[in-house]
């Protein structure tokens, strides 16, 4: 943008130099000055601006010859002419194509540099340079330097050819305003093409970064996005911020919507640097997406802010997987925190209503715990809370059940009681859920509560079911998985074991509250007392709170003691010692429980290989609130421990080795399908429903017998279904390879297919596996060979019988024949040799290209001339036919080896003119497009059917409608065109429509 500013300056400076008045030119000379600014600079294109310079330079000096030459400096060993323009009536013939040697012009050039007007020399001066003076007829010349800004100078002459011209001093001042305005011109043009370049270099660069990135206008209009901006929706990179913001499509990240002054484009504009997350609508797919925006001011070189650019990165999955991280934080604490101690020394076990609060607040939705009473079989909801915006329904339906409760089977909770096995609704479908109230009020409070994601989950208590879990969510933005159906699963057993305890617990609390009560009657009650917990089944001890000796220690406890403490198995007693005599390092935790009062529950302690739970629990006296006891109960928990980590590890061993047969399947590039033992399929990969035209597994399971697919054998009968392969598996048979033909269920193609197919075998046949493979291109190939074979045969045959029969006919009379009629038979002899030399040049030519042995020469040629000598040549091969040749521009050069274009060429009008009737014209179109020249060559012959355009181009191939007892040839020109044209980094294209004719175009690149 600076640059174009500084070019209008510079034209504009020029345009007021030309008004201004001059004493040494006519008004004719100003008025043509003026036209000759104006022609200078009425376009930006270099050979355009070029093409005035020179033509118009010539015109008004009447000279033979006007070009410009560049690079020029005393150090420059060549130059280019990079335009010249001779006079119509100048016949005198010049070489422009070749670089001009500078080293002969040394004196000459640095004259001209040092010179602020032109200079001339004529033929005789030391300073013209002989050579040059010959090669370009110079007699007379007139020269001066141009000096484009950050350009290397640029030579600018006028010679005569035929005689010596001296040159006027108004010629030379008139020479010297058209150099500065050229000069002008020449900034100007340059400078434009140099920002060209530099906005490509600029696109190419935004193209490559994956991240979306659009540029603003300093209006806040969009200018132009990169490839990966453009894949986004609509709305994230509109024209208009209006645009970008309609329907709130914008909006901050807690939701509330953007004023066109918070776009981050237009904060940009304003100077700041913005890079916050966003919500934007996806229409494609009707949700929010979280986008990171990026946004940066734009400045030009004088630090004013022109525009901002906007980069964009979609963080939808690394926000959900934050979210879900902190979801399993949440779950994690909720497990460490859940507080079972609480309720496992509690009165009763009727109110779970705080584990239940810690749940809901883990899942962000609600929870609700019930429990099984026997007496009256009912489940009674013990514990509920929510967090969910429908909470209120959950109440009311607390309510309900408090005057109609469960039974076991009734409802989901019964259900899962009765079942004894969880259920998991990860998204609730119509009326799922619905479904299991018990009469129309209790289904529309269920329908109120508006559950999306429901998990339930039955309580068990060491093998007894003693309730059920029922966890739900409202929110549809996350529904539940197996995480947390896991979750809730051990939410579950916590409980469980929290029930267990508690009774363990009442256990242990009434029997310190009967031992107090018997030790002030009478002796015999602590006795049976003692009779008790020497019966319980788990280890129990009471130690005194200020020595920390044993008062009390049953026989389970003394088992414990005696394996892991100092006492041996001898020792039937411990009431008495210390706890340090006793069990080492147990002190400071007794100490802790008598100091805080607080009972201490340990689940799954480790202790040498075995693991226990315990339970340490203070007793207070009565009146006095002091500790006066420590009760200790000690389980041994080992085999549940070992079990439930075997379970874990079996499960997770169980998810690996489905992982790994996952990957393995989704990565098969052949179609794998698995049966049962009803023949019904119950798993499928990609590559099967990408080979058959299938949407989803779904459609797989429901197409699984392959009726629809039309299995045939290759000739054509279809297949038996008791003749499947599948069929065959199932019947114990083992097919391995099992050819057939089927069809694609989209486009109708038919399929070669190759099918294997086993049983699976596991107390019998319990399924099969079938693995199928396309074979469509291996057969197309082998069908392509063959005919190959067949046409090379006869291609070489026809030639070899010519020969064959013209040479035993001249064996036979050479002495009776006339010279002229030898000469005839001896010149179709070679014409077939040389029909043969080609064909075999093909196929040397296809070698080449399949080893990368293929040589290209390069040179400049006229492409425009080169073109027309082609066309004229089939012209004389064939008078019967019309081939035009069209060009509107003038000549340029290529860099291209002239051999193997000539080979192209050749191959498009010989298959032009053979496959087209006699009568019809064939049209050779040279155009120039974008640095790029394209050159067509048109038929209106039999043309190419659509479908088999994009294998025109392979080796051997030749259309359906092509018939080689009608049309000669391999089938290799159109690939070994190909293979060249690409070598010289162009490229080969056709449109062809069938009976209308074909149009076949080379792009090939300029210098």
């Amino acid at each position: 943008m600076a640059g174009a500013d500084m070019s209008n300056q510079v034209l504009n400076g020029a345009a007021e130099e030309a008004a201004r008045p001059h004493a040494r030119f006519s008004e004719e000379r100003y008025r043509f000055l003026s036209g000759i600014l104006e022609s200078f600079t009425a376009t930006l294109e270099l050979k355009e601006v070029l093409r005035c310079i020179v033509t118009l330079t010539r015109e008004e000096f009447g000279v033979d010859r006007a070009w410009l030459l560049h690079p020029i400096g005393e150090q420059t060993e060549f130059a280019n002419v990079k335009f010249s323009v001779t006079a119509p009536d100048c016949d005198v013939p010049m070489d422009d194509h070749e670089p001009v040697p500078l080293a002969g012009s040394r004196t000459l050039i640095r004259r001209a540099l040092a010179s602020s007007v032109p200079i001339s020399v004529r033929e005789g001066d030391a300073e013209l340079d002989p050579l040059l003076a010959s090669r370009f007829h110079v007699r007379s010349e007139l020269v001066q330097i141009l000096r484009p800004r950050e350009e290397e100078p640029w030579a600018f002459g006028l010679h005569d050819c035929r005689h010596v011209r001296e040159w006027t001093e108004e010629e030379i001042a008139l020479f010297s305003e058209i150099g500065r305005y050229a000069t002008l011109a020449l900034n100007n043009t340059l400078l434009h093409g140099r920002a060209v370049r530099e906005m490509a270099k600029v696109n190419a660069i935004l193209d490559q970064i994956p991240e979306s990135a659009a540029i603003y206008d300093a209006t806040g209009r969009l200018e132009r996005m990169n490839a990966a901006a453009q894949r986004e929706p609509a709305v994230l990179f509109a024209p208009e911020p209006d645009s970008r913001l309609r329907s709130n499509r914008h909006r901050y990240i807690d939701g509330s919507p953007l004023s066109p002054n918070e776009l981050p484009s237009i904060r940009a504009i304003r100077g700041e640097a913005v890079k916050s997350d966003y919500l934007i609508h996806d229409a494609r797919s009707g949700d929010d997406r979280v986008v990171n925006l990026k946004a940066a001011p734009i400045r030009d070189d004088a630090g004013r802010i022109i525009g901002s650019v906007v980069l964009s990165r979609d963080v939808t999955d690394e926000r959900q997987n934050a979210e879900r991280e902190a979801w399993r934080r949440r779950r994690a604490e909720c497990l460490a925190n859940l507080g079972i101690e609480a309720v496992t020394v509690q009165p009763t076990f009727d109110n779970l209503d705080e584990p239940a609060r810690r749940v809901a607040e883990a899942v962000g939705g609600s929870a609700m715990i019930y429990l099984y009473h026997s007496a009256t079989g009912e489940l009674h909801m013990v514990g509920m809370a929510s967090v969910a915006q429908t909470s209120v329904h959950f109440h009311r339906l607390r309510e309900f059940l408090s005057r109609n409760p469960y039974r076991a089977g009734e409802a989901l909770p019964g259900t899962v009681f009765q079942i004894g096995r969880p259920l998991l609704f990860s998204d609730v479908r119509g009326d799922a859920i619905i479904d299991f109230g018990r009469d129309e009020q209790e289904k529309q409070i269920i329908s109120a509560m508006g559950e999306q994601s429901v998990i339930a989950c039955p309580i068990e208590s060491y093998g007894e079911r003693i309730g059920a879990l029922v966890i739900a969510r409202s929110d549809a933005r996350r529904n539940f998985d197996a995480e947390d159906l896991e979750f809730a699963q051990s939410i579950a057993d916590r409980i469980g074991t929290a029930a267990h305890i508690h009774r363990l617990t009442r256990v242990s609390f009434d029997g310190h509250r009967a031992a107090e009560e018997l030790a002030r009657r009478e002796v015999d009650a602590r006795v049976r007392f003692e009779a008790v917990i020497e019966t319980a089944p788990v280890g129990i001890a009471v130690i005194s709170a200020d020595e920390l000796r044993f008062e009390l220690a049953n026989v389970r406890l003394l088992d414990f003691v005696a394996e892991y403490g100092k006492i041996t198995p001898d020792d039937t007693k411990v009431v008495g010692l210390r706890v340090a005599e006793v069990i080492p390092g147990f002190e400071q935790i007794l100490k802790q429980v008598a100091e805080s009062g607080e009972t201490r529950v340990d689940e799954a302690v480790p202790l040498g290989a075995r693991y226990i739970n315990r339970i340490i629990s203070a007793v207070r006296g009565r009146f006095s609130g002091i500790t006066q006891s420590i009760t200790v109960l000690i389980q041994d928990v080992t085999d549940q421990v070992r079990a439930s980590r075997e379970i874990e590890g079996l499960a997770q061993m169980m998810a690996e080795r489905s992982a790994r047969l996952d990957s393995i399947l989704g990565s098969m590039t052949d179609g794998l399908w698995v049966y049962d033992a009803q023949g019904l399929v119950v798993d499928v990969n990609q590559a099967a429903l990408t080979m058959f035209g299938l949407g989803s597994r779904t459609e797989a399971i429901e197409f699984g017998s392959f009726e629809r697919f039309n299995l045939r054998y290759p000739d054509g009968k279809p297949i038996m279904s008791e003749d499947f392969p599948q069929a065959r598996a199932l019947r114990g048979m083992t097919v391995p390879d099992y050819l057939t033909m089927g069809r694609h269920v989209i486009t109708g193609k038919d399929l070669d297919l190759s099918i294997a197919a086993a049983p699976i075998e596991s107390n019998g046949i319990v399924g099969a596996v079938l693995v199928i493979r396309d074979i469509t291109a291996l057969q197309e190939l082998d069908r392509k060979k063959d005919e190959f074979l067949s046409v090379a045969s006869h291609e070489l045959r026809t030639p070899l019988t010519t020969i064959k029969g013209y040479t035993q006919l001249l064996a036979q009379t050479v002495n009776d024949l006339p010279p002229e009629e030898r000469n005839t038979y001896l010149t179709a002899v070679l014409g077939e040799i040389d029909r043969m030399m080609g064909l075999i040049s093909e196929l040397l030519d296809v070698s080449r290209i399949e080893t990368n042995r293929l040589q290209i020469h390069p040179q400049a040629i006229r492409w425009t001339e080169f073109i027309d000598r082609r066309a004229s040549a089939f012209r004389v091969q064939h008078p019967a036919r019309n081939i035009r040749f069209d060009f509107g521009g003038g000549e340029f050069t290529v860099h291209v080896d002239p051999d193997r274009m000539r080979q192209v060429v050749d191959n498009l009008l010989s298959n032009a003119l053979k496959y087209s009737p006699d009568g019809t014209d064939i049209d050779v179109v040279v155009t120039l497009v974008e640095g790029s020249v394209l050159t067509s060559v048109v038929d209106h012959g039999i043309g190419i059917p659509r479908d088999e355009i994009p294998q025109l181009f392979e080796r051997f191939h030749r259309a359906r409608n092509v018939s080689s007892r009608y049309y000669g040839g391999l089938g290799l020109g159109l690939y070994i065109a190909r293979a060249i044209v690409e070598a010289h980094s162009g490229a080969i294209a056709v449109e062809s429509e069938e009976g209308q004719g074909s149009r076949f175009t080379i792009r090939l690149p300029l210098p």
